[in-house]
């Protein structure tokens, strides 16, 4: 095992490569420049020893093949944290223009509120056909916790 802190200010040794995390160490790469295509095919031929040296380190997710991603050849790959979403009602077209302006008797224009019932904000009737179906509802997704190189939960 490595300390991950000297991990993420020296790098992670491994035969003559040095590899890097990144800032929120989801990506581990290669920091060690593979100038010629002989050094790229004399790597890909070690990495399965490389891989196995990095193991032992306490790296987890390591891919069975090295990418590239943005000019760099990346190793190990933890899962970046998702974003949930709330739940919400989309109103399908027909029925839309109720929430955005209604024109009052007087002749102003009011921006209707959601949180108010309809019927009470527009004054009229709206009608809807048997099994017409007014609106999508679109329930909450959670948000989902990332994971590191190091197996923690980001």
């Amino acid at each position: 095992m490595i300390d991950k802190n000297k991990a993420k200010k020296e790098g992670i040794k491994v035969g003559d490569y040095t590899f890097r995390t990144s800032e929120d160490e989801t990506i581990l790469y290669l920091d060690t420049p593979l100038h010629s295509p002989t050094e790229k095919r004399f790597f890909i031929k070690n990495y399965p020893e490389i891989r196995a040296q990095l193991v032992k380190t306490g790296v987890r997710f390591i891919l069975d093949e090295p990418e590239s991603l943005d000019g760099k050849i990346v190793v190990a790959k933890g899962q970046p944290p998702k974003k949930g979403s709330p739940e919400r009602i989309e109103l399908l077209p027909k029925f839309i223009k109720f929430f955005q302006q209604v024109k009052s008797k007087k002749g102003a224009t009011i921006v209707a509120e959601e949180s108010k019932d309809l019927r009470e904000q527009v004054q009229r009737i709206i009608c809807v056909e048997k099994d017409e179906v007014i609106g999508k509802w679109h329930p909450a997704i959670p948000p989902i916790p990332g994971v590191n190189i190091w197996g923690e939960t980001v």
